[in-house]
């Protein structure tokens, strides 16, 4: 016999048993719940790079400005050579920069944003078989290269091929511009966006290259912006899924 209001043994073996139950079902799709959230936001290896090139003509942009990369951070003012570049928090890193330009200039751009301005109006001369801007020491991965070229108000309009090349071989793009400013970065017109890969050895490099018609051509920027690793972006989806099911 039990005292009157106490609940039986079985009764309270039970609740403890129901209880056990709900908690690790929650512990369980919580722990998954992590798992799919880290896997989602693992970051790339490599380094992440805004560079100024011609920098030492002028103010380099404020590390609020991200361009076209929305890549915000620290800038690099750099013109023939640099070593330890610094990434966008500001850390320093092994990255070598290297130039075969002529030198710097400016190229007082009318109509452009402050900050566009800042990255656009200084720039380094370049010939075509020459190597514009060689970086080494990255850490192997996957990069997208925003390659900034515009001198339209002084050799537009204009035909320009852009080559990156890696250990990986060689990517091939270009911008066409005229002679105004188009009022903003614009895909092809003022800048490229070349995905390649950094292999693992013999420099780690990218080398990159401004052909067009002409005694000279410019680059006036790079940004080097890694991305997560394939794995990494085929697991994600599969976790998120398994989260779905385990919360139904």
């Amino acid at each position: 016999m039990h005292p009157r209001g106490y609940p039986s043994k079985s009764t309270v073996f039970f609740a403890r048993m129901t209880l056990q139950i709900v908690y690790d079902r929650l512990m369980n799709a919580n722990s998954l719940l992590v798992l799919c959230l880290s896997l989602w936001s693992t970051p790339a290896s490599g380094e992440a790079l805004n560079i100024d090139l011609g920098g030492g003509f002028s103010t380099p942009p404020a590390s609020t400005y991200g361009a076209a990369a929305y890549q915000p951070g620290f800038w690099n003012p750099v013109n023939l050579v640099k070593n330890d570049l610094v990434d966008i928090n500001g850390n320093s890193t092994p990255v070598r920069y290297a130039s075969e330009a002529n030198g710097g200039f400016l190229l007082d751009i009318q109509g452009a944003t402050p900050d566009d301005k800042l990255l656009m109006d200084s720039a380094l001369s370049v010939q075509s078989t020459r190597s514009a801007a060689t970086f080494s020491n990255l850490q192997p991965g996957l990069y997208d290269l925003y390659i900034y070229c515009w001198a339209g108000n002084l050799l537009g309009p204009k035909d320009v091929t852009i080559r990156a090349f890696t250990g990986a071989g060689q990517v091939v793009g270009g911008v066409r511009y005229g002679e105004q400013w188009p009022g903003q970065q614009v895909l092809g017109e003022t800048y490229d966006k070349l995905r390649v890969e950094v292999t693992p050895g013999d420099g780690q490099y990218i080398d990159i290259a401004i052909q067009a018609f002409g005694d000279f051509n410019v680059i006036n920027g790079v940004q080097l912006v890694p991305i997560p690793a394939p794995a990494t972006l085929t697991l994600a989806p599969a976790a998120l899924l398994a989260c779905r099911r385990r919360r139904r």
